[in-house]
């Protein structure tokens, strides 16, 4: 492994990863503040649940499989279709609640975050993306049960631990925020919001990623 790859991929565990999380954590705040539980509703819950789809698909594959044409190829087709719904999402939000500035902010990172984590595991893993659109290279298409793990430095190892802690922090606020917004909607009849799921699956998978990348 080279100085460069060795750099991008820290830059990847240690900076994109991170801001990922608390971009969706800032976005949990947000929706909060804005009650979506008694505007949106369960439609915007429903295109949450969709973005987190169509990240997730390609995260497993990167987990579970080699890095090769094939899961890069998947990572694209899920960055175009995040990007999609993500329009798609604030429009049906933009009808229904105000999004603040700072909301907006908040989803440009949500937005950025996976297309950079693409674009670093795309140029670590040049020759298998420039396979997909040559005609004298044959993709690799072929997988395997596990990847290499890549190094990290002495002292970071404990990442794992960190993210798993910060989501289970989170998933207590969200659980505590949707039992009250049970008994809010069985009181008064309100539109129901399903966020919680978005602490679960995120808990889940970054956990996951910092295993396999510590």
């Amino acid at each position: 492994m080279t100085a460069t790859e060795a750099l991008l991929q820290h830059f990847l565990m240690y900076l994109v990863l991170p801001v990922w999380l608390l971009a969706g954590l800032a976005d949990y705040f947000c929706h909060r503040a804005s009650h979506i539980e008694r505007t949106s509703g369960v439609g915007e819950s429903l295109l949450h649940r969709l973005q987190f789809a169509e990240v997730g698909v390609p995260l497993l594959a990167a987990l579970l499989l080699e890095i090769n044409a094939a899961v890069l190829l998947i990572m694209l087709i899920g960055l175009m279709l995040h990007q999609t719904t993500a329009v798609w999402d604030v429009r049906y939000a933009n009808a229904t609640r105000r999004v603040a500035p700072a909301e907006q902010h908040v989803h440009g990172l949500l937005e950025m975050s996976p297309a950079v984590g693409a674009a670093v595991v795309t140029i670590l893993n040049w020759p298998d993306f420039l396979s997909l659109f040559s005609i004298t290279v044959s993709p690799r298409w072929h997988d395997a049960a596990t990847a290499p793990r890549c190094s990290s430095p002495r002292g970071l190892d404990l990442q794992p631990l960190g993210i798993q802690l910060f989501c289970m922090v989170n998933y207590c606020i969200e659980e505590r925020a949707v039992d009250a917004t049970f008994a809010w909607g069985a009181s008064a009849g309100g539109r129901l919001s399903t966020d919680r799921v978005s602490s679960i699956g995120m808990a889940s998978c970054s956990t996951a990623l910092g295993r396999k990348l510590t």
